[in-house]
């Protein structure tokens, strides 16, 4: 069976439903796949935003705790209060930023080493609390240690100033040796205060037991004045013991606590980077996928629509242009005289065929009116020979069958212009066929857009481009707390160099020793043989100041590496501060890419708004073959009606000749 005697079994309504019907599931199924896809893309997009904000939550604490530790540093090496004040500041700022992500971030895992990183940091405040607690304790003792040891070395020198009065050589060599001892005490304390080298505890002990050795035999010797030198030597041994020990307990806790501490949180923060740019990485394989298998599914739905549209449209319109092309020629040529012309499409199902039937008894009327015809002329041949007899008769039914026969051509006029209206409907019909296959088309292409984007893609940019915003004044409040590190290190620097005039201060006076040095061999050469012995005193003090000169060189070379290790950390923040400012600038270009994507959105949208009014259209021309169906309908209604017309005059016309039989066999 082929497809039009399949469809002639159906209703020209009925089919011209289940064609635009069909097309309108497979737009309606295209809608909801672009729909989908929308909503897919939505939730990426949400996602993707939640692990951005929370990556750059992560990273913000990152670079403070980062600071929080290069001020500790700083802390360390000048031990100011502002420093401190700023280490206490940035841990601060860490609990606060550590705060703002427990609540951004739901994951149970990446919760858990939040709080491990939030206790970390709590011991870390904790802990350097205490050794900021240690360092102005120290600094309390290290200025009781600077006085006692400036009183010592004064009441020495005024000792030796005395001697010098009276002449007193073995005096003398003693406070010389006393001064001597007392200056290196002095000398190898402050060594260990700057460097906490163990070393020079070791000299401090040596050289201040030489020192209470001599003054101690001054003190046997009466002298009231080394009593006192003697005390504040003792005392000053006492607390000198006093800030060794505090001073390992404070570098004992630095190394173990402070130092473990920062290590392990660094671990904690690059374990969450890991795991949110792995997720990062999985959410975009993720989303193009679906993007891609959306495109797939979205462009076969369109093509498949597109199809059966077309087929659509060419099957309706050969189901009703072809079997009404032949209907009205065969109309034609019945107009015309031509009883031998076949009747087609009389065994389908639809109007078309009830209309081709009614035609066919329109056909048949006529042929059995033609065969009445003939069959008159041979009675009329036979009545010759009785006209007198039939004139009358003959004349009644001249005027009765003409009467009748032109009420049957009044019927087939008006069959022949219901045939002509036919023609002219199926011509209609035919044209808004194809009118709505073209709009069919054209709401398939602009419905083809639809699915790359969607109207609330234009708000979810909207918030991509504030939390880029947000993210780029992040990013330079970060660059200027980097900044801010960064004067801390030049004020480090310029700590640096006060230790350095320090230095210079302890060289002088190693010079001014050896001058005294020098004066005391003048002073015994002048004695002859008896400044051989303070001879050799001042030797052995020139030779310690000369020690002297040399371990303040060593002190020097070891501060100009601090101030080197100064100028490295300063580069250091320097480049850190150019890499926010390159982030600053890659969240830039982030915001005018998501400004572009809005812009596409907003194209989107107007080609949607296009299909929207493609397809009223639609409606409107399938509301119009509708009208042309119903017209076709009541047109085959008065073609029936005209032939049911017909059927009463052929009863007419056979009672008029029947009356006419009668009569002529009365007569």
């Amino acid at each position: 069976m082929s497809a039009h005697s399949y469809l002639s079994n159906f209703r020209i309504g009925t089919r011209l439903a289940a064609g635009f019907g069909i097309i309108i599931v497979l737009l309606l199924v295209l809608a909801a796949q672009a729909g989908y896809s929308l909503w897919q893309s939505r939730e990426g997009v949400t996602g993707y935003r939640a692990i951005a904000t929370n990556t750059n939550l992560i990273a913000r604490i990152q670079a403070t705790i980062l600071t929080s530790q290069i001020s500790a540093k700083a802390f360390e090496s000048s031990g100011s209060a502002s420093a401190a004040a700023l280490v206490e500041m940035r841990l601060a700022d860490v609990q606060t930023l550590l705060d703002e992500a427990k609540s951004s971030i739901t994951d149970e895992e990446q919760a858990a080493l939040l709080n491990q990183i939030q206790e970390n940091i709590t011991i870390y405040g904790q802990t350097f609390a205490q050794v900021s607690a240690l360092h102005d304790e120290r600094k309390k003792i290290v200025a009781t240690l600077d006085e006692t040891g400036e009183r010592f070395t004064s009441l020495i020198k005024e000792m030796v100033e005395d001697a010098k009065g009276w002449d007193d050589v073995a005096a003398m060599g003693d406070l010389a040796y006393a001064l001597e001892g007392a200056l290196e005490v002095r000398f190898a304390s402050q060594r260990y205060l700057v460097t906490n080298d163990p070393e020079a505890i070791g000299y401090v002990r040596k050289f201040l037991g030489n020192a209470l050795e001599i003054v101690t035999e001054l003190v046997d010797a009466g002298d009231f004045r080394a009593i006192t030198v003697q005390e504040d030597l003792t005392s000053f041994g006492e607390t000198f013991d006093a800030i060794v020990q505090m001073t390992v307990k404070r570098n004992q806790i630095i190394a173990d606590q402070l130092n473990v501490l920062g290590d392990q949180t660094a671990e904690l923060i690059d374990e969450m980077e890991t795991k949110y740019l792995d997720l990062q990485n999985d959410l975009g394989s993720d989303m193009q996928s679906s993007a891609e298998i959306s495109l797939i599914i979205d462009g076969a739905v369109a093509l498949a629509a597109l199809v059966i549209g077309i087929l659509s449209a060419i099957l309706m319109a050969r189901s009703i242009t072809g079997p009404v092309g032949s209907l009205t020629e065969s109309m034609g040529h019945l107009a015309e005289g031509d009883l031998n012309t076949e009747i087609p499409s009389t065994e389908a199902q639809d109007e078309i065929g009830r209309m081709a039937r009614a035609v066919q008894v329109f056909k048949d009327n006529m042929i059995r009116t033609k065969e009445l015809e003939t069959e008159q002329a041979k009675l009329d041949a036979r009545r010759q020979e009785r006209a007198s007899a039939l004139e009358e008769a003959i004349s009644e039914f001249q005027t009765s069958i003409g009467e009748r026969l032109e009420k049957l051509r009044g019927v087939s006029e008006e069959l022949g212009g219901s045939a002509e209206t036919l023609r002219t409907v199926a011509g209609e019909t035919k044209d808004r066929s194809s009118e709505v296959a073209s709009i069919s088309e054209q709401t398939s292409a602009n419905v083809q857009s639809v699915s790359a984007a969607a109207e609330e893609m234009d708000s979810s940019f909207g918030e991509i481009v504030g939390q880029v915003t947000r993210s780029s004044d992040t990013v330079r409040n970060t660059s200027d707390k980097a900044r801010v590190t960064l004067s801390s290190m030049e004020d480090l620097a310029t700590q640096s160099e006060a230790i350095a005039q320090v230095v210079e201060l302890i060289t002088s006076i190693s010079e001014q020793t050896n001058l005294l040095a020098l004066n005391a061999t003048i002073e015994a050469a002048r004695a002859g043989d008896a400044g051989k012995g303070f001879a050799v005193v001042a030797s052995e003090v020139k030779s310690l100041a000369t020690q002297t000169g040399k371990a303040t060189e060593e002190i020097a070379d070891k501060i100009r590496r601090v101030q080197e290790a100064c100028g490295t950390s300063v580069d250091a923040v320097r480049e850190i501060v150019s890499s926010i400012e390159q982030v600053d600038e890659i969240s830039a270009a982030i915001s005018a890419a998501v400004e572009e994507q809005k812009a596409a959105t907003a194209e989107i949208t107007r080609n949607m708004q296009e299909a929207a009014r493609g397809t009223e259209q639609l409606s409107a021309n399938i509301g119009g073959v509708n009208e042309a169906t119903d017209r076709t309908v009541a047109t085959v209604g008065n073609v029936t009606d005209a032939a049911g017309r017909t059927t009463v005059v052929s009863g007419e016309l056979r009672d008029v000749v029947d009356r006419f039989v009668g009569r002529v066999q009365a007569a």
